[in-house]
């Protein structure tokens, strides 16, 4: 055999081993395409949810809010079956599947998990099987878990801790069952050694986050049994949920996609969102000197954030800045 023969059958033995890898490139690369694809549409989607969720009053809706209303967080209620029929009809005229009820139903399918943070807890909505008597069988349906609070143990203390998107807490007395409603502050005399102190703000949340990372992780787990069951072939995969995110009232959901086979490897692909409610006509409190003032600009010296200077001044902020 002469050298000329025995170059091609190498060149051809290096296409063959390396060509499995190219094409995993290549399906990685499309995978990558369709995750930004799945993820503009599910943000457009939750974003419509968010405008949706807020009810003030009972009769209001948060674009109404918007328009110079004062909103106190603490005290709003959520409009979450109406968020959540908003949040799919994003998806349905952003896919473009407004009146194919088929093509919606496989959509539901790709969507196991959503998720509305609020002040003081968070609810999710995902798969539950259900028996129907009057068709006399299970079917599976979406379902709003009740409210999950922040909640941390302090063993030490022998008291549980409820946290907020703020500086309030709830504490439950283990031994007692008395429950004191406060600002941090008022607790970290009493509990010196807990975490109401400098610490606090990093605990909340890490608090807020493994609260909802666990949920998300457990709620996926879930619906990939139920999905198995009915004989779907999908694969949730449970997002991670950047922290950063869970500071505001948001709507969080993840829509699962088919994957991209590749030749070794099959590759994910989803769309996760989380669209936060942006208060409008915001001001910063801050102190100086013992003083509490209140500012239109951020920095890092601003602890508490208020919806208008009517809130900030009835919290005990000025509106005079020396500096």
């Amino acid at each position: 055999m002469n050298l000329g023969r025995l170059s091609i059958i190498g060149i051809i033995l290096v296409i063959i081993l390396e060509l499995p890898n190219a094409i995993d490139y290549i399906k990685r690369a499309d995978s990558e395409v369709v995750n930004v694809k799945y993820s503009e549409i599910v943000t457009n989607a939750c974003k419509d949810a968010t405008e949706e969720l807020v009810v003030i009053n009972n009769d209001k809706s948060i674009e109404m809010a918007g328009d110079g209303e004062n909103i106190n967080y603490e005290k709003i209620d959520f409009n979450k079956d109406k968020a959540l029929e908003r949040f799919y009809k994003s998806l349905y005229i952003n896919l473009n599947i407004e009146n194919d009820y088929a093509a919606q139903q496989v959509l539901f399918e790709h969507i196991p998990i959503k998720i509305v943070v609020g002040y003081d807890g968070y609810y999710i909505n995902s798969w539950v099987k259900e028996y129907n008597n009057q068709k006399a069988k299970y079917e599976t349906k979406q379902k709003w878990v009740g409210k999950m609070k922040y909640s941390k143990v302090d063993n030490k203390n022998n008291i549980k801790i409820d946290f907020t998107l703020n500086e309030n807490v709830t504490i439950t007395n283990k031994v007692t069952n008395q429950v004191t409603t406060g600002n941090r502050k008022d607790f970290d005399k009493k509990y010196p050694n807990s975490y109401f102190g400098r610490e606090f703000e990093n605990i909340r949340n890490q608090t807020i986050f493994e609260a909802v990372q666990n949920s998300v992780e457990y709620y996926t787990h879930a619906s990939n049994n139920i999905a198995k069951k009915n004989g779907w072939k999908y694969s949730f995969k449970a997002p991670y949920v950047d922290s950063k995110l869970l500071k505001n009232i948001s709507f969080l959901a993840l829509m699962q996609g088919n994957g991209e086979q590749g030749v070794n490897n099959k590759f994910n692909t989803y769309g996760f969102s989380v669209s936060k409610i942006e208060r409008k006509n915001k001001v910063y409190g801050y102190t100086k000197d013992g003083i509490k003032y209140y500012k239109e600009n951020y920095d890092k010296n601003c602890e508490e954030i208020f919806d208008s200077e009517i809130e900030a001044a009835a919290s005990g902020y000025r509106p005079v800045d020396p500096r």
